[in-house]
């Protein structure tokens, strides 16, 4: 294998651990140890080491002390991970799919009461709302609709919400950029919303989840409403229990 050393270490060491995983087998799934791999690919043990553990934590593989590092490729063949993906680009080519984004334009509402709560705001301030439907082979599979405060939006969003990557288009356009987001899940039923963003039938049982977004300071500055298509999403979680 061609030597690393003159490539960006950590992804590299990376993909090739991935590689040596994906075409070769070994005795009892133990993956060659960190000495091997080093003088295999031309790095550090500690570059390594630090590439194993993003695989641990990953759940790709586990180490036992004193044994070595057991190969999980159940994990490998797993989808649309939200415990890896945090992006519905990467969660949805992940699943092999190319993906477009198309957003709406953004418009400016007050606040409700309880969208104000939520945010932060006095009822009746100002949101910037707008949608990103995400296309996988050009048909609708996820559809968000975001709620940002007007007050935290540091430009004009006009064709900026057809940013790629979500964390990409939060972090250009609001003050502070965003840290984290906190999930809830829920069932849904297609209404007509759904049926005219998603395609799919009236009544048909769906899956939902409300996003709200916090800067670095630990502020609320937005909400988001996505809904997935179930005919091409199927959301998945690796559970590590060791």
């Amino acid at each position: 294998m061609q030597s690393l050393k003159s490539k960006p270490l950590y992804a590299k060491v990376i993909d090739s651990i991935i590689e040596i995983i994906d075409d070769e087998a070994f005795t009892d799934d133990l993956l060659p140890s960190e000495d091997q791999l080093s003088r295999r690919l031309g790095v550090s043990r500690a570059t390594v080491r630090e590439a194993l553990a993003r695989l641990t934590r990953e759940g790709v593989i586990t180490k036992k002390q004193g044994i070595g590092n057991f190969i999980h490729r159940s994990a490998r063949r797993a989808k649309m991970r939200t415990d890896l993906y945090a992006d519905f680009v990467e969660l949805l080519e992940s699943a092999g799919h190319s993906v477009e984004v198309v957003g709406t334009e953004p418009r400016q509402v007050q606040a409700d009461p309880e969208v104000a709560a939520r945010v932060g705001v006095d009822p009746g301030s100002r949101l910037w709302v707008f949608d990103r439907l995400y296309l996988a082979d050009g048909r609708p599979a996820i559809w968000a609709n975001l709620s940002l405060r007007a007050d935290r939006v540091n430009q004009t969003l006009g064709g900026l919400v057809n940013e790629r990557r979500l964390v990409d288009f939060l972090n250009n356009v609001v003050d502070g950029g965003v840290a984290h987001s906190v999930l809830v899940y829920a069932p849904a039923v297609g209404d007509r919303p759904m049926n005219e963003k998603l395609k799919v039938p009236l009544g048909t049982p769906m899956l939902t989840w409300e996003e709200t977004f916090y800067d670095t300071n630990d502020r609320c500055f937005g909400l988001s409403t996505t809904t997935f298509n179930p005919a091409l999403v199927r959301l998945g979680m690796l559970r590590k229990w060791c």
